[in-house]
């Protein structure tokens, strides 16, 4: 076989890179970031020679409030949810069952919550990555 079949064939047979350690990363990195949020946490990303990219709790407030309120809109909160919350948390007691049935099934076990906390963050996973290697480097 001649160099340039050899190389055709080389070619011909390349896998392309692996990068599932970089899917990972950017997974773990879009839950972590999501649950911080969660709990109340802004996220602030900063990188050298760019503006500082920022999502607020008080922004993941409003995204479950919308996402709240369309349900209200849509006729999804059919026993009453929302007026159930309140007489619960007004008495005392514990609220968890009504506030899951006003949230609705989310698209991952973590729940609706964690799903829309990670819409809010995932546009910016690749730009949080960036910036913990220039964190690192450091």
């Amino acid at each position: 076989m001649n160099s340039f079949a050899r190389a055709q064939a080389r070619w011909d047979n390349m896998q392309p890179d692996d990068d599932s350690g970089r899917e990972e990363a950017t997974h773990r990195w879009i839950e972590d970031t999501a649950e911080n949020l969660m709990r109340g946490c802004d996220l602030v990303i900063r990188r050298r020679l760019c503006s500082p990219i920022v999502v607020e709790y008080s922004t993941f407030l409003s995204k479950v409030q919308e996402h709240l309120n369309q349900r209200q809109i849509d006729g999804m909160d059919d026993e009453d949810f929302y007026a159930q919350l309140v007489i619960a948390a007004i008495g005392g007691a514990p609220a968890k069952t009504f506030a899951l049935g006003l949230l609705g099934e989310g698209q991952t076990p973590m729940g609706k919550l964690f799903d829309i906390a990670v819409a809010l963050v995932e546009p910016h996973a690749e730009a949080g990555l960036q910036a913990e290697a220039e964190d690192d480097e450091l």
